[in-house]
């Protein structure tokens, strides 16, 4: 393991990989004695990485993109022109044409996402494609391979300057790759960062790891090693760098691995291990990326580079290392023929939102994947009906649910994707009261609820062998989930809390059991609640993370019993002056437990006028709007246990009091507490709670 920070200066990146047995490492990574010798013979080179540093955080102050929520959706390709330093001893050392070949192809796979082949996963296309140069630097004609004979094939990291100067083609017009027998006894490869020196820019692998034929060794024998390497060239750094830092959104381009959507960990990993979080980031805290390329398990267990990654390598390509992918240098090298491979169009689409009421405004955002030189978009009962814009706004007029299709193409492939149900205009007049929901129909949900799961994978659904009361409920199975992060929303029809005079409640069941004891695996549920027929949804009313209040623990998918049901009993009277609400069901994903909710109802707090008038004759605010103070007064009939609170337009409790017992008759309380007079002005609710049940009011601060 890296010494952690260390390459947080580090001018030259190495990718370490020990060989492994089943007892042990064989050997440890020596990039620190390497980088301190590299430094010693050119002291200037730290203030070229820095200097290289600091224009990467330029570009993305100015726009530049360092999150998978932005895509590239065009054809531009930037190739690499690449040759291959063969160095050998014997005829073991001096490998094949063929395996050599097999290397580039490799790279073109896992670097452009290649379907059918192992480089086509869950990440992204990287545009950036590798070609053998078929041009030497004389012009003369080439098949991009050299082979030389030399002891250096035995090759310790000390011997760098020698091997490369043995032969060496410009560097700043190919890629240079050493190939040799050994190195340091069991370091699979190593490469520079942009800003080393020009004489030992490259990547040397050792042959045993070098393509996927020939003497290409297992569990290393899939070209991985080379792909890894690469990718530090092209400025990339282990996701384990500087350990657990750069955890939130503020730091995590300039601390770690500078990438925002590859997860922290503290250490390496290696073998094929199982799924593991080693590091808890804000705002989302996500397992750690075992098969990112820049990881250390084996070849078989590595497959992606992310939207982060993608996009520092190409600002990489298109600063220090742009005369490499110049088409001048595509020409001098003879890989200014070579085929682009275009990857097929994958049609993809969002929304800012997918509810609303009628003549509300959607805004689309095409985020389709793949070469895309045209779209087309349809929007049945929408105006404008059709588009062909990156991001149209769509008005709908009448209440409804309509469908939404994208085309996108080409010239020679296309993709289409069409989405039935996606938008769903409100019919205001639509609305209840006190109901319950208990999933016990067939149809799952009524027609007005509506189910939001925008990656397509797994949502919410019907669950039908058992419920908090009946037969059915709900469920989310999260314990087949592998899309991180995903937010799967089950959400209501329009509820008129308006109509209830006095207090509101929400209630629900739910059912979870935690799928390990410690953070790897963790889920989040939140209740959110929208006052505009669900455009936003501005009040988070209920949260739980990790845990979710599970009751146990279950390493198997978890179906519930009777005794794994909880009840969660949620106060909306804070939110009766809105009328009209809608409520989502969040679940986010992580890979945890199965989900299951029922029982949905709202139910008006029992406390009936009667009891008011009986025993609490009033509840007044005086002065109502005030400045810094005011006071409450209550008049009871009977002795109570009295206590207040202040929430804010949102429903969090700015202000609580237990004021006492045994209150009968008139009582007036001054609010003039420093939370009351440091209130900002705004509209707020005073809540009091006595024995027979509870009162609110709406209060004003100027």
């Amino acid at each position: 393991m890296l010494r952690k920070g260390f390459l947080g200066t580090l001018g030259l990146l190495f990718m370490c990989l020990p060989l492994l047995t089943t007892a042990q490492q064989v050997q440890r990574c020596h990039s620190e004695e390497y980088w301190e010798m590299m430094q010693e013979d050119d002291p200037s080179m730290e203030g070229r990485i820095q200097a290289y540093e600091r224009a990467y955080q330029m570009f993305l102050a100015n726009g530049g993109t360092n999150t998978s929520t932005q895509r590239v959706s065009d054809c531009n390709v930037l190739t690499v022109p690449v040759v291959v330093h063969v160095i050998y001893d014997d005829a073991t050392s001096n490998i094949s044409d063929a395996q050599v070949i097999s290397q580039i192809d490799i790279l073109n796979e896992d670097y452009r996402r290649i379907p059918g082949s192992p480089g086509f996963s869950e990440g992204v296309d990287t545009k950036i494609q590798f070609c053998l140069a078929t041009l030497d630097p004389n012009g003369n004609a080439s098949t991009g391979i050299t082979r030389t004979e030399s002891s250096l094939t035995n090759h310790s990291q000390g011997q760098s300057s020698s091997l490369k100067s043995l032969i060496r083609w410009n560097t700043s017009r190919y890629l240079n790759m050493w190939v040799v027998k050994d190195i340091d006894g069991g370091i699979l490869g190593y490469a520079t960062l942009p800003g080393g020196s020009p004489n030992l820019d490259g990547v040397v692998v050792a042959g045993k790891y070098f393509g996927n034929t020939g003497t290409a060794q297992a569990p290393f024998n899939r070209g991985r090693t080379t792909t890894h390497e690469v990718g530090h060239y092209l400025g990339l750094r282990h996701p384990f760098d500087g350990g657990c830092s750069g955890l939130t959104p503020s730091n995590c381009a300039s601390q770690g691995d500078r990438i925002c959507d590859t997860p922290p960990q503290s250490e390496p990993h290696y073998g094929c291990p199982s799924r593991i979080n080693t590091c808890d980031e804000t705002p989302k805290n996500l397992p750690d990326p075992i098969r990112n390329y820049m990881g250390y398990v084996d070849d078989a267990c590595m497959d992606e580079f992310t939207a982060g990654q993608r996009d520092r390598m190409v600002f990489t390509l298109q600063g220090n290392r742009a005369n490499l992918v110049s088409n001048s240098n595509l020409t001098a090298t003879g890989c200014d023929g070579m085929a682009i491979i275009q990857s097929k169009p994958e049609a993809r689409f969002t929304s800012d939102v997918t509810s609303g009421c009628a003549f509300a405004e959607f805004t689309f955002e095409d985020l389709s994947e793949g070469c895309v030189t045209s779209r087309s978009w349809l929007f049945p009962g929408g105006n404008p009906a059709t588009s062909t814009s990156q991001t149209p706004t769509v008005i709908y007029a009448a209440p409804g649910s309509y469908p939404v299709q994208l085309i996108v193409a080409n010239g020679q492939e296309s993709d289409t994707t069409f989405e039935v149900g996606y938008v769903q205009i409100m019919n205001s007049g639509s609305t209840q009261g006190l109901f319950t929901e208990s999933f016990e129909s067939a149809n799952f949900i009524p027609a007005e609820w509506k189910i939001e799961n925008p990656d397509g994978q797994i949502g919410w659904e019907l669950y039908t062998t058992a419920g908090s009361e009946g037969d059915y409920s709900a469920v989310l199975r999260n314990y087949d989930y592998h899309s991180m992060c995903s937010e799967d929303n089950l959400i209501t029809g329009l509820i008129d809390i308006g109509s209830l005079s006095e207090s509101a409640e929400l209630r629900f069941d739910f059912a979870y059991k935690l799928r390990g004891t410690n953070s790897q695996y963790h889920d989040d549920f939140r209740v959110m609640l929208s006052t505009d027929c669900g455009e936003q949804y501005a009040f988070t009313i209920y949260s739980l993370t990790d845990s979710l209040g599970g009751i146990g623990t279950q390493s198997s998918s978890f179906s519930p019993s009777a005794g794994d049901w909880q009840t969660v009993a949620l106060d909306l009277t804070p939110y009766l002056p809105f009328g009209t609400i809608r409520l989502q069901f969040q679940a986010v994903g992580m890979g945890g437990q199965n989900l299951y909710l029922d029982n949905v109802r709202i139910e008006s707090i029992p406390l009936s006028v009667e009891d008011q008038i009986e025993e609490v004759r009033s509840l007044d605010i005086m002065p109502n709007p005030f400045a810094s103070s005011f006071d409450f007064a209550i008049d009871l009939d009977k002795a109570s246990d009295v206590s207040v609170e202040v929430l804010d337009f949102q429903g969090r409790t700015v202000f609580a009091s237990t004021l006492g017992h045994d209150w009968i008759g008139q009582h007036s309380t001054r609010m003039n507490q420093p939370e009351i007079m440091a209130l900002p002005s705004g509209i707020y609710f005073v809540r009091v709670r006595t024995d027979f049940g509870l009162l609110s009011k709406k209060v004003i601060k100027q």
